[in-house]
């Protein structure tokens, strides 16, 4: 067989891996925040009055930490850090506020708005290891595309070039 044959197959064989580990890391992330979302749904809702807190506890490894309120907007996360109260980023999407809590610090959730607010929420630690996958897997499939479409272009040249001799 062809030099450029082989290089041909082997770029189609390595882009058909790529886009498989990209859509299996998609799916995973996907299976994930449904199984959080269902978490959410069926949990309790509370009532936060006007500056008053919560305790999320201490999560022993990364957690995030999802919530929604009846203002739809995000309140104040703190984690204790060696005695000081330090904010948590947060990322507000589709009416959910995601927030990833360190290992280690006591967490709160503060409602610094004037009103009552009434809250459901849900943590977990297996959800932050399951996005690591899936960052690893589609993280790879895109690299191992790209990597496969070189060498089917390699591959072409080189067939078309072997045909012209």
């Amino acid at each position: 067989m062809a030099l450029g044959k082989t290089i041909l197959i082997a770029g189609l064989v390595i882009l058909i891996v790529g886009v498989a580990l990209f859509f299996i890391g998609g799916f995973m992330g996907a299976s994930s925040f449904k199984q959080l979302e269902a978490n959410l749904v069926s949990a309790t809702p509370l009532t936060l009055s006007s500056n008053s807190s919560i305790s999320l506890g201490t999560p022993s490894k990364l957690t995030l930490l999802i919530y929604n309120t009846s203002l739809g907007k995000p309140l104040r996360i703190v984690q204790n850090i060696n005695g000081t109260n330090a904010s948590v980023s947060q990322l507000p999407e589709n009416g959910y506020i995601a927030a990833i809590l360190s290992p280690k610090y006591e967490a709160f959730i503060i409602n610094n708005y004037s009103v009552p607010i009434t809250l459901r929420y849900t943590m977990s630690g297996a959800v932050v290891s399951s996005l690591l996958n899936v960052a690893i897997y589609t993280g790879l499939g895109f690299f191992l595309g790209i990597v496969g479409l070189i060498v089917i272009i390699v591959g072409v040249v080189l067939y078309f070039r072997s045909r012209k001799r």
